[in-house]
Formats: C-alpha cells, sequence, structure tokens
C-alpha cells in the first residue's frame, strides 16, 4: 500500500520551518509598530506586547533565524520607544503605572539586544524594509 504521508523527519523540518516564519512574521510585525510610533501620540501602543513573545520565540530560534536581528535595530528600538514614552508618559491612563511599562520595555530590550548579533547597519536595514513591505502587503496596508 502506497501512502503520500511524510515521515517524522519531513514532519520536524516542516516544524521548524513554520516557527522560523513564525519568528520572522513577529519580527516584521515589531517593526512596523516600532516604525509607527515616530507618530503616535497616545499609550496605546501594541509594542511591548510584541516584543515578549519575539524574544521568547528567537531565544530558541534556530540557527537558521537566530542571525536575524542586529544589535544595531535592538538600539534603534529602544530610541524610537524611548521619544515615543517622553511624548505619551503623561496620558497613560491611572491604572497604568507608567514607570513599569518603561522598566518592562528597557529590559526587554535589554534581552532582545544580548540575542541579536552584530550585522552591519546597510544589511538589516534592506531587511527591515522588505519584510515591512511583505507584511503591510499582507495586511492590505
Amino acid at each position: 500500500m502506497s501512502t503520500n504521508v511524510p515521515t517524522g523527519h519531513i514532519y520536524c523540518r516542516l516544524a521548524w520551518s513554520a516557527y522560523n516564519a513564525t519568528v520572522l512574521q513577529i519580527l516584521n510585525d515589531v517593526r512596523l509598530r516600532v516604525r509607527s510610533l515616530e507618530k503616535c501620540k497616545t499609550p496605546d501602543d501594541g509594542l511591548l506586547g510584541a516584543l515578549l513573545p519575539f524574544r521568547i520565540l528567537l531565544a530558541n530560534a534556530p540557527v537558521d533565524v537566530s542571525g536575524c536581528l542586529a544589535k544595531a535595530e535592538v538600539e534603534f528600538w529602544k530610541k524610537e520607544f524611548l521619544g515615543w514614552f517622553e511624548r505619551t508618559k503623561s496620558k497613560f491612563p491611572e491604572n497604568i503605572d507608567s514607570q513599569v511599562v518603561l522598566t518592562c520595555a528597557l529590559s526587554e530590550f535589554e534581552a532582545l539586544r544580548e540575542i541579536a548579533v552584530d550585522i552591519p547597519d546597510f544589511l538589516w536595514q534592506s531587511n527591515a524594509i522588505k519584510g515591512m513591505r511583505i507584511l503591510e502587503k499582507q495586511r492590505g496596508t
């Protein structure tokens, strides 16, 4: 009896491919969120909520995608976040402590910087632009 059921090895490769795609998808989502911070004047941005799962997935990622994040890009994200935070910290609702938000974000940026690798600026910037364009097309924005 002939069957086209994939073997265990192929299942593993498919799983890692899906994992890699998820990591890259979240990376591009984070990039879009960072880009939106420049014009954002409210404290309701979802960047912090995207950083944690991205860091967890990236920290456990296979070699294929573990080098997709540049230290310089993390520093750029941090700079953009701090600019946004300064503009919006007085607008946080009373039930949200802006200092806790700041502390959590800085902790995530530091953890991501530990995972990130040294990549030349021209390379990560080029990849970031390509990735964001793909995500924007998928979302129809």
